[in-house]
């Protein structure tokens, strides 16, 4: 990357900038709600040696 941050990280970065955009119907905050009435946000990323995590209970779960 030209930056000098990692795939991993720029992926992290531009879906977390998509997610806090209230005006997407489709991810994040601004996402339709579930059946319970809530927006449900969750992520998980996996790095190139199969490492993953997975997160369900921030705002901008991708950060982590």
């Amino acid at each position: 990357m030209q930056s000098g941050i990692s795939t991993l990280d720029a992926v992290v970065k531009g879906v977390a900038f998509k997610e806090a955009n209230e005006e997407n119907t489709t991810v994040g905050i601004g996402a339709s709600p579930d059946q319970s009435g809530r927006v449900s946000l969750d992520a998980c990323v996996m790095n190139d040696k199969g490492e993953w995590g997975c997160d369900g209970s921030r705002k901008y779960s991708t950060c982590l």
